[in-house]
Formats: C-alpha cells, sequence, structure tokens
C-alpha cells in the first residue's frame, strides 16, 4: 500500500488502510518461497502522531511485534526479503521514525542475507546502511533497493498505442516493477 491509497477519513493509523486491506488483503504478512522469506510491512503512519495531519514512515508498535515474532521462526541461514512503501533512508532528515528503523535493524542483525525493498519515491536507488546509520549486523551492510513508484514520474511522458504514458523515472528507469 502506497500514501496514494490510504482512507484519509480515518483518524487511526490502525484504520487507514480498511479499504486496501478489503480489497487487496492484509497490509502486513509473510510467507516463506524456496530458501526465502518474504515480509510485507504497512510503513505508513497516518495520520502523522506528530501533528494528527498528513503522514510519516514508521511502524506501530504492533507491527514492531509481528516483525519480532515472524523472524523468531525465521532459520537464520534464509534470504529475507522486507517490502515496504516509504524509504527508511530518511533522506530530507524526517522521512521515518528512527526508532522504528533501529526497531527493524536489531530484528535483522542476526541474519546474514537479507534485502530491503522500498517505492514512494520517482527515481530508483540503492541504499547502503552503516554502523553510523545504526546498523551493527553481519556483514558490512544493510542493503535497501528503493525501486521507485510504479507510477514512475507520475505517469508522464510519452504516450503508447493505448494512451498509457511511459512514466520514464527522473532518474531514467521505466515505470512499473523490477526483475
Amino acid at each position: 500500500m502506497g500514501n496514494h491509497d490510504m482512507n484519509y477519513e480515518a483518524t487511526t493509523d490502525s484504520l487507514s488502510d480498511e479499504t486496501f486491506e478489503r480489497n487487496f488483503g492484509p497490509n502486513n504478512y509473510s510467507w516463506n518461497y524456496g530458501n526465502t522469506h518474504f515480509i510485507i510491512l504497512d510503513n505508513i503512519l497516518y495520520p502523522d502522531p506528530r501533528d494528527g495531519k498528513g503522514y510519516w514512515g514508521g511502524l506501530r508498535p504492533d507491527q514492531i511485534e509481528f516483525l519480532k515474532n515472524d523472524l523468531a521462526l525465521v532459520d537464520k541461514n534464509k534470504l529475507v526479503v522486507i517490502s515496504f512503501h516509504i524509504p527508511f533512508s530518511n533522506e530530507g532528515g524526517d522521512a521515518i521514525r528512527l526508532k522504528d528503523r533501529q526497531a527493524m535493524f536489531d530484528l535483522l542483525k542476526d541474519f546474514d542475507n537479507r534485502l530491503l525493498m522500498s517505492a514512494h519515491t520517482h527515481f530508483q536507488k540503492q541504499i547502503y546502511y552503516k554502523s553510523t546509520d545504526g546498523w551493527h549486523g553481519k556483514n558490512e551492510a544493510l542493503h535497501e533497493y528503493n525501486v521507485g513508484t510504479t507510477s514512475g514520474d507520475w505517469y508522464s511522458g510519452e504516450l503508447d498505442a493505448a494512451g498509457i504514458s511511459d512514466g520514464t523515472m527522473r532518474d531514467g528507469t521505466p515505470r512499473g516493477y523490477a526483475f
């Protein structure tokens, strides 16, 4: 779920995804495929707990508990892939609640193989968290691949035969999804 998919009439974060969940299913869940454990998290806090307006990146306590309980059952040799909307990089200085990022980092520290995947931006970026960012896990860095939004650069650009824009993102990558 992205920040444009929320119920903006909700008065609590736990209800901001009710329409999304009714149409698409749960917003926080996990599954195994082969030797990989996938986790999907809704990391959009709405309304923003700081002022009740807009949204903020982060996790509720029940989501951190879900992540803790889920990872406790995962073999440390599996690849763990966690997907969410807002990058945890906190670029711009205030995009994400840092205590929630740290809680996730602490839960992942004993896993050798892990990958974070985010969206939200209109470009792709490789982000590597190090000890200066609060990453104290195995291996040198924790990798987050910010894939960018499905719409690319707001569905801008040349139209195809069906009238759909190419939406090339600001860094030149195509809209849509990545393999």
